[in-house]
């Protein structure tokens, strides 16, 4: 047995890894595999430390509280007249003082209509929109609630889990269970890596987190 104490440092044993590859069939041993998985450990320590402490989590929730008020602010800033014509000053800056830098190739990016830039200045409002609604998300997650909680940490450690398999694996993500057994390959790996990373986490658990991800991966969002 692969000895669990050794992803505290939120590292997975050579042993587990050979393994996990001769049985699920890739090389565990590939950079990005081997990476994902390494973050996978860490994460979830981390979500078990912090959904353990409430100090923590109102911790947590103020500071992402405060970036998501510093977004908001980027995000109104920019969309003021005074501003205007920032997306063009974005374009010149690459074209003359960065030309040789990897940001330089945003100016080659599809140009929309409009002024020079204003396609770089909406890439970055889709990235400020993404960012606030990551940070009212953590606030949400982190802020006292009534009745009975979401098993956050289980239920990351298994979406985790799934992004590798199906993203990276690229293998479909399913689950079979009957009477106690799983009857997918999906299941089966979720059921191997947990098992490492959160042993005291017993299997009914694990199901339970694979159907909430499932519901996830399924749900169609209504057509405004």
């Amino acid at each position: 047995m692969p000895d669990t104490n050794k992803t505290e440092s939120g590292k997975f044993p050579d042993a587990f890894l050979r393994d996990l590859g001769d049985r699920f069939g890739f090389d565990a041993f590939r950079p990005d595999l081997r990476q994902e998985l390494d973050y996978i450990a860490r994460r979830y320590k981390r979500d078990v430390r912090l959904f353990d402490s409430a100090e923590d989590q109102k911790a947590e929730r103020l500071r992402y509280g405060v970036l998501r008020e510093q977004i908001e602010a980027l995000q109104q800033m920019l969309a003021s007249p005074e501003y205007a014509d920032f997306g063009s000053e974005i374009f010149l800056t690459l074209r003359t003082a960065m030309p040789d830098t990897q940001v330089s190739g945003l100016s080659q990016l599809p140009a929309a209509n409009g002024a020079a830039g204003e396609h770089i200045l909406q890439l970055l409002e889709r990235l400020l929109q993404l960012s606030a609604a990551t940070a009212a998300n953590v606030e949400q997650r982190n802020a006292p609630g009534m009745g009975r909680r979401p098993d956050y940490a289980l239920e990351c450690l298994v979406r985790n889990i799934a992004y590798l398999w199906k993203d990276v694996l690229q293998r479909p993500f399913r689950l079979d269970y009957h009477k106690g057994s799983v009857l997918t390959q999906a299941a089966e790996f979720v059921i191997a890596v947990a098992g490492l990373v959160a042993p005291d986490v017993p299997q009914t658990r694990l199901i339970t987190a694979m159907r909430t991800i499932i519901r996830e991966q399924n749900f169609v969002p209504p057509v405004k």
